[in-house]
């Protein structure tokens, strides 16, 4: 128990059922640090990768082999950053924003097909699947 920083415990109304759901929450103690690194797969896809990679491969940092290796992934990282910053920033709200274009489209086509609406549609689909 001494593990845990905080339990708190919740009772909620019953509704329909004759027993009340009980909520317990556990907080650990645990130490925050730095988030670690991570690759995410769309980079991959992105045409000026392979010059980013080739652009910090080229340099040389250190004469200890294992020092230069982890000075060149540590000069690689803001080249990702920026990738990211530039081209997937707001990339949650960018898909949301194609869905509901998808749908605005679609409810269109049932309203009244037309050869521009399910152009339109085709488009559409193509830009979220971006």
């Amino acid at each position: 128990m001494m593990k845990w920083g905080h339990v708190s415990t919740t009772y909620d109304v019953p509704l329909i059922s004759d027993h009340s759901p009980m909520i317990l929450s556990l907080c650990s103690n645990s130490v925050t640090g730095k988030a670690s690194f991570k690759f995410f797969n769309v980079w991959s896809e992105h045409p000026n990768l392979l010059l980013l990679v080739e652009n910090t491969r080229s340099k040389y940092f250190s004469t200890n082999s294992m020092k230069n290796v982890w000075l060149k992934l540590q000069g690689f990282k803001p080249a990702l950053r920026k990738l990211n910053n530039t081209k997937f920033k707001y990339i949650s709200q960018k898909i949301t924003k194609a869905r509901e274009d998808l749908i605005a489209v679609q409810e269109r086509i049932s309203k009244q097909a037309t050869n521009a609406l399910i152009d339109l549609e085709k488009e559409t689909i193509l830009n979220l699947e971006k």
